[in-house]
């Protein structure tokens, strides 16, 4: 006796399923990655070479400079000195661990809490003051470099 094919109606369920669920197995999945180089990776000091466009073509820091070095910094417990690299750095960093926390809740089978986790950030205003403050963080930056 063979097994009949599913049909369409069991499939969609599933499918529907897996797309809902898709921008949590990203979102875990991408910043689970995140903190694990940032735990195992050790960037120097001070960087040899720049992939940043914007400072190799300007000679100045980008509002993102220094990120890389900072999320290490930060993963190793040395969240001063992940300031030194980017003044936004254990912000940003808190963003990406309320980002994990969401989707691992999620797909826990939590989906209350992981909204309740994601809805400020729906708003408008919360979305612009973010952006705000990492702007107003990289003139703070360049106003220290032009004394």
């Amino acid at each position: 006796m063979t097994e009949t094919p599913p049909t369409p109606k069991n499939v969609r369920p599933f499918r529907r399923a897996l797309i809902d669920r898709s921008p949590y197995i990203l979102g875990l999945g991408v910043t689970t990655a995140v903190f694990m180089v940032s735990y195992f990776y050790a960037p120097p000091d001070v960087p040899t070479f720049s992939v940043c466009m914007f400072k190799n073509s300007t000679g100045l820091d980008c509002p993102g400079c220094g990120l890389t070095r900072a999320f290490c910094a930060i993963a190793k417990g040395h969240v001063s000195k992940a300031i030194t690299f980017n003044l936004t750095s254990p912000f940003v960093f808190a963003l990406f661990g309320m980002w994990w926390t969401r989707s691992a809740l999620f797909l826990a089978g939590f989906p209350k809490p992981a909204r309740f986790i994601e809805a400020p950030f729906r708003k408008l205003p919360v979305v612009t003051a973010l952006i705000l403050l990492f702007l107003a963080a990289w003139l703070v930056k360049l106003v220290l470099h032009f004394p």
